[in-house]
């Protein structure tokens, strides 16, 4: 048996063992159902073709772990593209309403509190 045949002997497992816990850490991401199962087969293919081109070298008992951080950071990935975030309403037209001070009243406070405490330490 070559090194690929047991790849694929030990995916096959941990896909039968832990697939379920997998589309729960992309939904715990923020993904619904479809979206989550896309990003599990989209994570397996990654660790696929990273074993096929050798840039992934993990041992087989940590495949499952390894494999659960890539769904993980996919979902990520995912959640920011801009097709699934949702739409931002206009400001157009909404009158905002702020009791609060100005920034200029701030700033001229600001300026009148450190007069005072530079006024009171003149006199101490």
């Amino acid at each position: 048996m070559d090194a690929s045949s047991d790849v694929l002997d030990v995916l096959g497992r941990l896909i039968l063992a832990n697939r379920g816990r997998w589309v729960a850490v992309a939904r715990a991401e923020g993904l619904d159902a479809q979206d989550a199962i896309e990003c599990v087969q989209d994570g397996l293919c990654t660790v696929l073709r990273g074993f096929s081109t050798e840039e992934v070298r993990v041992p087989h008992a940590r495949l499952g772990g390894y494999i659960a951080r890539v769904v993980r950071n996919a979902a990520r990935n995912g959640r920011r593209r801009h097709h699934r975030s949702r739409t931002h309403l206009p400001l157009e037209g909404v009158e905002l309403v702020d009791d609060l001070p100005s920034s200029e009243d701030l700033v001229q406070r600001a300026e009148e509190h450190v007069r005072l405490h530079a006024l009171s330490l003149i006199h101490i």
